[in-house]
């Protein structure tokens, strides 16, 4: 076995544990293997970073900043029951950072390997779906409002996963000029989406389209100012002024759905009526972590807001957004004049806009294109040095 392969294995070897299909989480022998597994690749990692003595990048301080602020926030406001998953999440997410730093010459084997797993974990999913139609685990063994799970979780969690696949798939395609990575990817996509019928993510893949034309057609560069901007602006038209309500005809005869989003819209204002009745200080700082993120008093039962904004700014506050803010920033703050860079920059926008139905950033996988976008300087200084 070559040295580029014996790294590559490595890589592979460090990034599993990070992309762990959603099923694993309802095993508990499963999840305990992989919190396991994750907490040996940090414990490696971070001892081959402090034994190298190489600088470790602002990003990995900040992502900690991030999560210590949400936990000192949640231990204030006595809220425990969060905290097994925001320990898993910071974790995960921290792993992936540190396989950047430590593997910081090989950022297109980073690249394949994600690009393998993501892919190799949507194929095994399509299989699930024709092999277990009513899911792998069935609705009505544990919550009849869920939906069947499969591989990757309920159908609406398969877009998670779609996120690292196809931003690895462009870059790929792209960098090495073959096309084959991306129409792998986006059969892959498509077959998941239309077995199903994956409202989220049909609109996804149509947004995706639209940004690309845009970004071709008019030359239009996606900054990461311009981005935040424009999802802060989503939630106030969406979530707070409801301006899909002139379109609701539209949605019936697009989506044959209404306008309420299957209804999260009510949930939505479920959700701003906890915030309305919230003091200024949690307000300010958030009310702490709750588990699965369901906070939302809604028919019967506690749900999640299904809106990453509204998610954030109850659990982390005006002070929580303001970091999520700066981390986006930070990921997507490059100035490179490449179509490789600029489409990860797209898929990256696109998952903010698609959150505004889903909360995807409790999702590991989901911050994969940022980071990956993040590092894409050390790809480039590769390219200047050869």
């Amino acid at each position: 076995m070559t040295k580029k392969r014996r790294e590559s294995f490595l890589i592979l070897t460090l990034l599993v544990p990070v992309m762990e299909p959603k099923l694993f989480t309802q095993v508990s022998f499963l999840v305990y293997l992989f919190s396991f597994l994750n907490i040996a690749v940090f414990a490696y990692l971070f001892t081959m970073l402090l034994l190298s003595e190489k600088k470790i990048s602002i990003l990995f301080y900040l992502w900690i900043t991030y999560r210590a602020y949400m936990l000192v926030v949640s231990l204030f406001n006595g809220k425990f029951e969060g905290l097994m998953q925001w320990g898993y999440l910071t974790l995960m997410i921290s792993n992936c950072i540190l396989v950047f730093e430590r593997f910081r010459y090989s950022y297109c084997e980073i690249i394949k390997v994600i690009y393998f797993i993501s892919n190799l974990l949507l194929l095994c999913n399509l299989i699930a779906i024709f092999l277990f139609p009513r899911g792998i685990i069935e609705s009505s063994f544990y919550d009849v409002t869920a939906g069947d799970y499969y591989l990757l979780g309920i159908k609406t969690q398969f877009t998670t996963m779609m996120f690292p696949a196809i931003v690895t798939a462009l870059f790929l395609s792209i960098e090495k000029n073959a096309r084959n990575y991306i129409v792998v990817s986006a059969i892959l996509c498509l077959a998941n989406i239309f077995c199903k019928s994956i409202s989220t993510a049909i609109v996804g893949f149509v947004l995706l389209l639209v940004l690309i034309f845009i970004n071709y057609w008019k030359n239009i560069k996606y900054t990461g100012v311009f981005i935040i901007l424009a999802w802060l602006i989503c939630q106030v038209l969406f979530v707070f002024i409801k301006i899909q309500n002139f379109f609701a005809d539209f949605f019936v005869e697009a989506f044959h759905k209404d306008a309420s989003f299957s209804s999260r819209v009510y949930i939505w204002d479920a959700a701003i009526s906890l915030l309305k009745n919230s003091d200024v200080l949690h307000l300010i700082f958030g009310h702490g972590l709750y588990k699965d993120d369901s906070f939302v008093p809604f028919s019967g039962s506690m749900w999640q807001p299904h809106n990453q904004f509204l998610s954030i700014i109850y659990s982390n506050g005006v002070i929580g957004l303001f970091l999520f803010c700066i981390i986006v920033w930070l990921c997507l703050r490059g100035a490179f004049r490449r179509r490789s860079y600029e489409m990860m920059v797209i898929v990256c926008f696109l998952s903010l806009l698609l959150s505004l139905t889903e909360v995807y950033f409790n999702v590991a996988v989901c911050w994969i294109p940022f980071i990956c976008t993040y590092y894409y300087w050390q790809y480039r200084l590769l390219r200047v040095v050869r």
